[in-house]
C-alpha cells in the first residue's frame, strides 16, 4: 500500500469545497493540498489539509497551473487529482492504493447529482448523504473516456478529471499543460499523454477501474460557468487538444 496524496484546486467555491473536504475526511487516509487561485475569502480548511494561496492575476480560473503548484508539493508516490465539485466514494482508500507496481493509475468513476437534489439538500429537504445515495442510484454518469490506443488489448479505461497515478510519471510528463485555462480537455490531454509516455518507455498501461456503488463519487450540481462561455474557452481548448492529436 503506498502513500497518496490528493490536489483540489479551488476559487471562490466554497460550499462545494466544504463538502467535498468533509466527505474526504470521513473515507479518505491520504494527504491532502487545496490549492487556491485567489479566492476572495481563504477558505476554512481542517488543520491537517495544506492550503497553497496562489493568486491569479485575472479572473480566469488557471486550473492545470494550480495543479502543478500541488505536483511540485507532492511527496509521496502517489498523487490524486479531484475537482472541489466532487463528494469521493466511500472505497476512496482502495481506490488509491490501486495505484502500484503494476497500476499506472486509477480511474475514479462519477455521476451528476441533479439538480432536484442539490435543490432538496440547500433547502434542507435531504442531507447531503441522503443527496449522494439517491444520486448514485439514479444519477448519469459523467463522462469517462476509453481508449483502443493500444490495439492489441482492445478498448482500456482512461478516465475523466479525478483520478489517482504514479507521482513520478506525473512529473515526467511535466503535469498538466498550462495552455488549458479554465476546465476541460486538461484532463483528456494528461491522460493521453501518460499513454504516450507507457508506450514510449515500453511500461504496460494498466488502469483500474470499479463501478461497483461503494466506488462511485458524486458530481455536485452547479451553474454553468459564464466566464468559460463568454471567454469562448471551450473552443480555444478544444483547438489545442485536437492540434496535439
Amino acid at each position: 500500500m503506498s502513500e497518496s496524496t490528493i490536489i483540489i484546486t479551488h476559487k471562490d467555491k466554497q460550499q462545494y469545497l466544504s463538502l467535498c473536504i468533509f466527505r474526504l475526511k470521513q473515507y479518505y487516509s491520504g494527504k491532502i493540498i487545496v490549492v487556491d487561485g485567489g479566492s476572495s475569502c481563504l477558505p476554512m480548511l481542517p488543520d491537517d489539509v495544506r492550503l497553497i494561496f496562489s493568486p491569479q492575476k485575472n479572473k480566469i480560473f488557471h486550473k492545470t497551473k494550480l495543479y502543478n503548484i500541488g505536483i511540485n508539493e507532492t511527496t509521496t508516490p502517489v498523487v490524486g487529482f479531484l475537482d472541489c465539485d466532487i463528494l469521493v466514494p466511500q472505497k476512496i482508500n482502495e481506490i488509491a492504493n490501486a495505484v502500484n507496481d503494476e497500476t499506472i493509475k486509477s480511474c475514479l468513476h462519477l455521476k451528476n447529482m441533479s439538480k432536484e437534489y442539490w435543490d432538496n439538500y440547500k433547502w434542507r429537504r435531504l442531507s447531503i448523504e441522503d443527496a449522494f445515495d439517491l444520486s448514485i442510484r439514479n444519477g448519469k454518469d459523467v463522462f469517462f473516456s476509453y481508449d483502443d490506443h493500444y490495439k492489441q488489448r482492445g478498448t482500456i479505461p482512461v478516465g475523466n478529471s479525478c483520478f489517482f497515478a504514479k507521482t513520478d510519471i506525473i512529473k515526467s510528463i511535466n503535469g498538466f499543460d498550462e495552455k488549458y485555462i479554465g476546465h476541460g480537455y486538461e484532463d483528456q490531454d494528461i491522460n493521453r499523454r501518460i499513454l504516450d509516455f507507457c508506450e514510449k518507455s515500453g511500461q504496460e498501461y494498466k488502469a483500474y477501474h470499479n463501478t461497483d456503488k461503494d466506488f462511485i463519487g458524486i458530481h455536485l450540481f452547479h451553474e454553468t460557468n459564464t466566464i468559460w462561455n463568454n471567454c469562448n474557452l471551450e473552443h480555444f481548448s478544444h483547438k489545442i487538444f485536437n492540434d496535439k492529436s
